[in-house]
């Protein structure tokens, strides 16, 4: 489906897939792919083929029960989309600590274009990466989600100013961590990743 269809885009992206991982159960294993392909049981997929069958969410929302309403919209899971972002913002925290990065989370900075408050700004030496993750739903194009995640922080000069007096830099990398629900990353979040 449309989710995947950057999934080819990133090196190593599915490599779990196939890993022999002694952490992961072989019902989680069966239910990551589950999610990954978009089949896990909700009740819009389960009222396929039988039109008497109620197809709304069981939270009471007035919306169609599928992956992307649970995973992206849903009141009832509303802390469980907070726990995966943070566990994302974490994930790119550890990293980051372990290449010798002195890292602060959600610093908020008072602009006029309003208040910026980026999950990540991470030092080393007098080169700054400003990052800030998100966990888009499958039907978002990810390198225009992930452009304007950037420009929403790199647009504005007033951050850069006050960044630079924070934190005494001389370079300044914005960074969109952008993912979709299925796991599959933007490639320039990749790669910014990666290399800077």
């Amino acid at each position: 489906g449309r989710a995947l269809s950057d999934s080819s885009k990133v090196k190593g992206q599915n490599d779990w897939v196939e890993s022999r991982n002694k952490f992961l159960s072989g019902r989680h294993f069966i239910n990551l792919i589950k999610t990954k392909i978009n089949c896990l049981p909700n009740a819009s997929r389960c009222a396929r083929g039988r039109p008497a069958k109620d197809k709304y969410c069981r939270a009471g929302c007035p919306r169609k029960e599928t992956l992307n309403h649970i995973s992206q919209a849903c009141p009832r899971t509303h802390g469980k989309k907070i726990s995966r972002h943070n566990a994302v913002v974490n994930y790119i925290k550890g990293a980051l600590e372990n290449r010798g990065h002195e890292v602060y989370l959600d610093s908020l900075y008072n602009t006029s274009l309003g208040n910026r408050k980026p999950d990540l700004v991470a030092k080393k030496d007098s080169k700054i990466l400003v990052i800030d993750a998100q966990i888009v739903s499958e039907s978002v194009d990810l390198k225009r989600s992930n452009n304007r995640k950037i420009s929403y922080y790199r647009d504005n000069h007033e951050l850069d100013r006050a960044i630079e007096i924070q934190h005494q830099a001389v370079e300044i990398n914005y960074i969109g961590a952008t993912l979709n629900l299925q796991g599959v990353w933007s490639e320039k979040s990749a790669t910014d990743l990666v290399e800077k």
